[in-house]
């Protein structure tokens, strides 16, 4: 998956949510305001309309339910594609930036906590290895970076510093307290 495919939309947080249970739309919401809500900030509508177009992309199915006094609601799950789609994804260390390894690493860590405890240990390993790789290439640019350009030098500072305290925080990640 590229950086642009993955690059924080919240198809994947759907996908999570209905990989546990078929749901309806407000379901889903309640649980990413409840359980995610300091790592996404999405609407209903924005919900709704995601969802709305999932279906007519044939990567998830709502099934209508008729309720007596109420609007009828559906009730979604996901289609064989994307499920596929999710499992890739949800095993992937994620593009090395501060954001992805704070919105993506965390739901992925979120839903692998419930779905597959035991590969978040494998995860994070190989996000580890993902951070290395990124850390010396950004040691290699600073070091090419003109003396005179002093503000792409604090530039890639700040990069290599950010990108450093996440590689000492997952290497001390406590896997337990997020188990469940």
């Amino acid at each position: 998956m590229s950086k642009a495919e993955s690059q924080f939309s919240p198809v994947y947080l759907i996908y999570g949510c209905l990989a546990e249970k078929a749901a309806h739309g407000y379901e889903i919401h309640q649980r990413i305001s409840s359980d995610l809500g300091f790592v996404w900030s999405i609407s209903q509508s924005q919900l709704y309309t995601l969802l709305k177009r999932l279906e007519k992309q044939n990567l998830i199915v709502g099934e209508l339910q008729l309720q007596d006094g109420r609007p009828d609601r559906k009730k979604f799950q996901l289609s064989m594609k994307a499920k596929q789609s999710y499992q890739a994804w949800l095993y992937s260390p994620v593009w090395v930036s501060m954001r992805a390894l704070r919105m993506e690493l965390l739901t992925k860590i979120y839903f692998l906590s419930s779905q597959d405890p035991d590969a978040i240990e494998e995860l994070i390993s190989k996000q580890i290895e993902k951070i290395e790789i990124s850390l010396k290439s950004i040691a290699a640019q600073k070091e090419i970076i003109a003396d005179e350009q002093i503000i792409n030098q604090i530039s890639m500072e700040i990069k290599y510093s950010q990108i450093q305290m996440m590689f000492e925080f997952l290497k001390q990640f406590n896997i337990d307290q997020v188990r469940r």
